[in-house]
């Protein structure tokens, strides 16, 4: 683990375009305790401001420093992704895991499709009759549109002739093409 946080404090100082102090770096005599506090300093949150000021009080006694650019109190800072001390929102993995996900939320069919089984998981599992009948709603959904059906309302009325034709347009296809069974998705195992 203490490998693992000086790496992070080394690519830290290879960030360009930034304007950085001359830093609270460990020499080789004192580096493992002070890794040591910067691994508990990442374990506070940014409510708790007493605490990750003391241990940075004790950080920088360690390093030889008495006060920041201004002579004044050195401050550590809590990470706007998280909310935890000792790394920024840059190399927050909450963040990102955060921004991975959003990535994945914009394309919301393929989200919906994977948390009901259409399309392979991790796990490799796919509910092929719940496929079948997710591309039958598909053909279904796209006959109607073709139709020109569709309300002309905020919301759904069944009295406009959008509604009519919609209706007119479904009835048609699922006489010519029957729903296929498939497992509902909240449904209980047997």
């Amino acid at each position: 683990m203490l490998p693992a946080l000086r790496a992070r404090t080394l690519s830290d100082a290879l960030v360009k375009g930034m304007g950085r102090s001359n830093g609270y770096r460990p020499n080789k005599a004192n580096e493992e305790e002070v890794l040591r506090l910067r691994a508990r300093l990442g374990k506070v949150r940014a409510s708790e401001w007493q605490r990750a000021g003391c241990i940075m009080q004790q950080i920088t006694s360690l390093i030889g420093k008495q006060g920041g650019p201004g002579n004044g109190m050195i401050s550590p800072r809590a990470c706007t992704g998280c909310g935890y001390y000792g790394h920024t929102k840059q190399w927050c993995k909450v963040k990102r895991a955060r921004d991975a996900d959003s990535e994945l939320a914009i394309d919301e069919d393929r989200v919906w499709r994977v948390r009901n089984g259409v399309v392979p998981t991790a796990t490799g599992k796919v509910d092929q009759a719940w496929c079948a009948w997710y591309a039958w709603s598909w053909r279904r959904y796209n006959a109607a549109r073709a139709a020109g059906g569709g309300c002309e309302q905020a919301t759904v009325c069944r009295q406009c002739e959008g509604c009519a034709k919609w209706a007119s347009a479904v009835s048609a296809f699922e006489r010519a093409d029957p729903e296929p069974k498939h497992t509902p998705w909240c449904a209980e195992p047997v």
